[in-house]
């Protein structure tokens, strides 16, 4: 305390002495910042003015205002056009304080604070400077007409959909606002470029985003913040699920669809980078999505044996002959032949034989008559 009290006195003093005799050591380095806003008539708003500079200790400054537009209210450190402030510890970069005034009619009011004097710790000048702000004093906007919410009935359920979207209610990466009719109400609406369209739908304190479908029902619908645009819906009527697989719910970067599994590949369905409505491929471990090639099944062997090609006979030797299968039944040609040949050359010799016996006797015949 004894401290501050000494300094109050000497800056007192100084700023006596330096208005008596107009002599000062100046510090190049002093900024003068001061704020702006906007305020409706009757309310108060607060203006804070800064002094910056090395070592900053202590600043004084005057400061006026449209008296017709603004009424000064108060500030610590402040009275009516004038403004002291004092640090409390060396090293300092800057001193502050907010003066508050009430916004009395429409209109631009200026405030301009020129510091008269300042100084560091060491009771050095850091020099003057001034800066101006703006207050603007204007009536609010009046608050559009709220679009009311339409009922919409479908075989799926009754469901109230929002004329204007909610506060706070992002739109999906990729999406842009606009309107539909629905049911003969105008509500919100959002479309993507290529041609989904999605509307948001009230669930008891809270509300989701649903697929518009061409002919005015309501799908499940679910954007999924990842590296890749994601947007999974309900499949129609025409889907059919692979075999083998089971549907199931997983969730996405924190957001729950509908997903299938055959307890080892996760599939789901919607649009991904621009491609779909399709089934895609889930890696459950890294969140990456990508197309899916169905694996064409093994065909399993049926209890219908195909029949068997009548193999072709290849003969491993010579093929046998028709005498051969006739020695079964009886003599072959040839050897028939060959009885013949030997019956008729028995038959040529025997001729032979009798014609030389016949001869031989003749002779002996003639023999004996000659004796």
């Amino acid at each position: 305390m004894r401290l501050r009290t000494r300094f109050i006195a000497a800056f007192v003093a100084i700023v006596i002495v330096l208005g008596t005799f107009g002599a000062v050591t100046h510090a190049a380095g002093l900024g003068v910042s001061v704020g702006s806003g906007t305020v409706k008539p009757g309310s108060t708003i607060s203006i804070k003015v800064k002094f910056s500079g090395t070592d900053i200790f202590g600043a004084t400054a005057d400061f006026t205002y449209d008296k017709s537009l603004l009424k000064y209210v108060g500030g610590a450190n402040t009275s009516d056009g004038k403004i002291v402030l004092y640090g409390s510890q060396s090293g300092a970069s800057s001193l502050s304080c907010t003066i508050k005034f009430k916004a009395l009619k429409e209109g631009k009011a200026k405030i301009t604070v020129k510091c008269t004097e300042s100084y560091n710790s060491n009771l050095v000048s850091l020099g003057t400077g001034s800066a101006s702000g703006t207050v603007t004093i204007r009536k609010p906007e009046p608050d559009p007409t709220p679009i009311p919410d339409v009922t919409v009935d479908t075989p799926g359920g009754s469901y109230i959909v929002c004329g204007q979207l909610p506060d706070g209610v992002d739109i999906p990466s990729g999406f842009e606002a606009n309107q539909t009719t629905l049911s003969g109400g105008t509500v919100f609406c959002a479309n993507s470029p290529q041609g989904i369209t999605i509307v948001y739908v009230r669930e008891g304190d809270g509300g989701r985003f649903m697929l518009l479908l061409p002919d005015g029902a309501l799908s499940d619908f679910a954007a999924v913040s990842i590296a890749q645009n994601f947007w999974a819906i309900s499949p129609g009527e025409e889907f059919t699920l692979p075999d083998g697989f089971d549907e199931t719910s997983i969730r996405i970067a924190g957001v729950s669809v509908t997903g299938y599994t055959d307890g080892v590949t996760t599939l789901v369905y919607g649009y991904c980078d621009g491609e779909g409505p399709m089934l895609f491929s889930l890696d459950t471990s890294t969140g990456a999505i990508f197309a899916y090639t169905p694996v064409e099944p093994t065909p399993e062997p049926t209890s219908e044996t195909t029949p068997e090609p009548t193999p072709i006979p290849v003969p491993t030797s010579a093929p046998e002959s028709d005498a051969d299968e006739k020695e079964e039944k009886g003599f072959s040609k040839d050897t028939v032949m060959l009885l013949l040949i030997g019956i008729a050359v028995l038959g040529i010799v025997c001729a032979v034989l009798v014609i030389l016996l016949v001869s031989l006797r003749r002779r002996a015949a003639n023999v004996g008559r000659d004796v």
